[in-house]
């Protein structure tokens, strides 16, 4: 599951994030990313922005329901953070089972608190 920064990553065209991706969609294995992390760096798909739109292509977009934002509600409240976004994003790997990429220390403490595994860019 791609966090925000995984997703900035590729639209200012770092190589270990497009990588990983290329790697990630050659072995069939699931990349996905809430919307919400969507919504925190897409700014229209066109002039600086092209290639997250390149790079959303293939990617699984989650949508929100009320299960997890109720979810994500009491991760934050159970660690003392108060970013939902980053709540979501763990919410949404823990339904899907999924490992989040993110170098993020408060969603690294929200994932271990859920029993989410993460990982690093390589």
């Amino acid at each position: 599951m791609a966090d925000s920064g995984l997703l900035l990553a590729l639209g200012q065209g770092e190589q270990r994030a497009w990588a990983l991706r290329r790697a990630l969609l050659r072995n069939a294995e699931p990349f996905a990313t809430p919307t919400t992390c969507v919504a925190e760096v897409w700014r229209g798909g066109t002039g600086p922005n092209t290639n997250t739109a390149r790079a959303l292509k293939g990617v699984r977009e989650v949508a929100i329901d009320s299960v997890l934002a109720r979810r994500a509600g009491v991760l934050l409240a159970a660690i003392g953070h108060d970013d939902p976004v980053d709540a979501l994003l763990v919410a949404c790997a823990e339904r899907h089972n999924a490992t989040v990429v993110t170098g993020d220390p408060d969603v690294r403490a929200l994932a271990q608190h859920a029993g989410v595994a993460c990982r690093s860019l390589p």
